[in-house]
């Protein structure tokens, strides 16, 4: 992912939170460029989301499209620092075991 639309990831991100349009505009952004992401732009998403169950319940079509983006062995790289991939791991399990997502379906 360019460093310009990493600005861009995280400016929406900050703004996400305003109201519902700078919300959906920060989720259709990350699945607009999910497809580009390295572990930088992981990182940054990670730590933009509000991990909850009924935040992440408010937005299941969204976690839904990004699950099968979402891999185990890629966030425990090395290169990804401590809390962003304890983070990502976290949304992962809460999206296996609380909504039951799979990859294989």
């Amino acid at each position: 992912m360019k460093w310009e639309q990493k600005i861009e990831l995280v400016k929406l991100g900050n703004q996400r939170n305003n109201n519902e349009e700078t919300h959906k505009i920060f989720l259709n952004y990350v699945l607009q460029h999910v497809t580009d992401f390295d572990l930088q732009a992981w990182d940054m998403f990670s730590n933009l989301v509000e991990i909850t169950f009924d935040k992440m319940k408010e937005d299941i079509d969204f976690w839904k499209e990004i699950y099968p983006y979402m891999n185990r062995d890629k966030f425990a790289d090395n290169n990804l620092n401590f809390r962003s991939s304890l983070r990502l791991f976290m949304i992962i399990e809460i999206m296996e075991d609380h909504f039951k997502f799979n990859k294989k379906t």
